[in-house]
């Protein structure tokens, strides 16, 4: 696990929009799987009009990485509907939900997809992408992964981060510079720290 670490406007996401590409053109490289968490403040307001706001907040991150890993499969034009079948989800669902959720607006049916998704459940449908798609592993791509506003939320994103984290799937998330990650979350046992700008140490700066 790598955390791409680095102020506002030095590059990390153009880093990993690249990681991305180079690795959707290159068979030899991982699966590629890109999502951004920069929508996370509108998930804000249901912490104070819901018990079960970081039940959403884990439902709406998880929803995420499954709807990039669809993106994926767009790209590399694969059928993506194969490797979410057995689990009774629909990508539209995961859509809605997103945008709903986006919007606070709480629905009944939410509760279904909130039983259904679990960590577990995508590493086990991305486990079966790289399968597919004949990869040997897979790289996470958690862009905007620094939800310093809301630090209840950026808690649970790590821990989400952490147990993701597998032989065959590795997660890389970009921050900012002396972000907070909570009691449960330290750099250098659960991910490593990586400047994505020069040093003015660095006798090449």
């Amino acid at each position: 696990s790598k955390l791409i670490v680095g102020p506002r406007g030095v590059g990390k996401t153009h880093h990993m929009r690249i990681a991305y590409k180079q690795a959707l053109c290159q068979r030899s490289k991982p699966l590629p799987i890109y999502m951004t968490l920069s929508k996370y403040l509108r998930l804000e307001p249901l912490k104070n009009s819901s018990s079960i706001a970081i039940q959403y907040f884990h439902c709406w991150a998880l929803s995420k990485i499954l709807l990039g890993l669809k993106e994926t499969f767009g790209h590399l034009k694969k059928d993506s509907n194969e490797i979410i079948a057995p689990y009774e989800i629909q990508w539209d669902d995961l859509n809605l939900f997103c945008d709903q959720i986006e919007k606070q607006q709480v629905r009944d049916w939410h509760n279904s997809l909130l039983d259904k998704i679990s960590v577990n459940m995508v590493s086990n449908i991305v486990d079966e992408a790289i399968l597919l798609c004949n990869r040997k592993h897979a790289i996470l791509l958690c862009d905007d992964a620094a939800l310093v506003l809301t630090k209840d939320y950026m808690i649970e994103f790590f821990d989400i981060f952490r147990a993701l984290k597998s032989a065959k799937i590795s997660p890389k998330a970009s921050v900012y510079p002396n972000t907070e990650f909570g009691p449960r979350f330290h750099i250098g046992q659960d991910a490593e720290s990586v400047p994505c700008w020069p040093s003015i140490a660095d006798d090449e700066y």
